[in-house]
C-alpha cells in the first residue's frame, strides 16, 4: 500500500492544553500590529498583488483537491471490488480501474498547471523594488481597498468579524480539536475561511515563520476538502464536516491525498517567498 508522504507534520503532534491561545509569539496573523509599515503606497500595492496570488493559488487548489478526493473515492471503490471474487463483478472493477487511471491523469494535469502559476506569478508579483524588500505590514481586510463588488464586500465582512475564531482553528493540531471546535462554530465552514487561512500562509512565509505556516497550510487544505465534500454530496458544507474528519481519521483513506495536497500548497508558498530574496540578491 503506498505510504503517505511527506510524513505527517506537527499539526499531528499532541498540543499542551491552552497552547495555542498563547499568543504573544504567534500573534504573526496579517492584522498583527506586530508588523512594520510600508512607506507611501507599497502597503496597498503589495496587498492586492498578494490577494490576487492568493486567489489565483485558492482555486488551483481547490481544483487540486477536487480532483485528489474523487481520486481517494475510486481507490475506495477499487479496492472494495477487489475484496470479491465473483465474475460478476470484473466488469465493474474494470470501470473503477479505469477511473483511477483518469484521475491519475487529471491530478498530474493539475499539478503541471500549478507550476505554470507559480513561473506566471513569479515574472510579475515581485516588480517593485521597494515592496519585495519588505514583509508584509498588515492585513489586507483593514487597508483601504477599491470599490467592490456586494460578494466581495460580504467576504471581506466575515473575514473581519471572525478573524480571531478562523486564527483558533488554524492553530489546532489534532483532528478531534478541530472538529469539535467547529461543531461550536459551524458558520467557519465556508470558503472564506480557507481564503483567509491561505492568505495567513503567505504573510507568515514572508516572516520565516516556516513551522507555524505549514500548521496553517495543513487547516487551510482541510478546509478545502470540506469545501469539496460537501460540493460532491450536494449538501450544505456545515452538514458534512464530521463525516470529513471521521474519514480523515482512517489514514489509509485520505491521509495521503491531504498530504500531497498539503505538500503542494506549501512549495508555492515558499517559491513565492524565494523570489524576493533572490531578487536582493541581483
Amino acid at each position: 500500500m503506498e505510504q503517505p508522504w511527506p510524513p505527517p507534520g506537527p499539526w499531528n503532534l499532541p498540543r499542551a492544553e491552552g497552547e495555542a491561545e498563547e499568543e504573544s509569539d504567534l500573534d504573526v496573523s496579517p492584522s498583527s500590529p506586530r508588523c512594520p509599515q510600508l512607506p507611501g503606497g507599497g502597503a496597498q500595492m503589495y496587498s492586492h498583488g498578494i490577494e490576487m496570488a492568493c486567489q489565483k493559488q485558492k482555486e488551483f487548489v481547490k481544483s487540486s483537491v477536487a480532483c485528489k478526493w474523487n481520486l481517494a473515492e475510486a481507490q475506495q471503490k477499487l479496492g472494495s471490488l477487489a475484496l470479491h471474487n465473483s465474475e460478476s463483478l470484473d466488469q465493474e472493477h474494470a470501470k473503477a480501474q479505469t477511473a483511477v487511471s483518469e484521475l491519475r491523469q487529471r491530478e498530474e494535469e493539475w499539478r503541471q498547471k500549478e507550476e505554470a502559476l507559480v513561473q506566471r506569478e513569479r515574472m510579475c508579483l515581485w516588480n517593485v523594488d521597494a515592496i519585495s524588500k519588505d514583509v508584509f505590514n498588515k492585513s489586507f481586510i483593514n487597508q483601504d481597498k477599491r470599490k467592490e463588488t456586494e460578494d466581495g464586500d460580504k467576504s471581506e465582512s466575515f473575514m473581519q468579524k471572525y478573524e480571531q475564531k478562523i486564527r483558533h482553528f488554524g492553530m489546532l493540531s489534532r483532528w478531534d480539536d478541530s472538529q469539535r471546535f467547529l461543531s461550536d462554530h459551524p458558520y467557519l465552514v465556508c470558503e472564506e475561511t480557507a481564503k483567509y487561512l491561505i492568505l495567513w500562509c503567505f504573510h507568515l512565509e514572508a516572516e520565516q515563520k516556516g513551522a507555524l505556516m505549514e500548521q496553517i497550510a495543513h487547516q487551510a487544505v482541510v478546509m478545502q476538502f470540506i469545501m469539496e465534500m460537501a460540493k460532491n454530496c450536494n449538501v450544505d458544507p456545515r452538514g458534512c464536516f464530521r463525516l470529513f474528519f471521521q474519514k480523515a481519521k482512517n489514514p489509509d483513506y485520505l491521509q495521503y491525498s491531504i498530504n500531497t495536497a498539503l505538500c503542494s500548497l506549501n512549495s508555492v508558498v515558499h517559491k513565492e517567498d524565494d523570489e524576493p530574496k533572490m531578487m536582493d540578491t541581483v
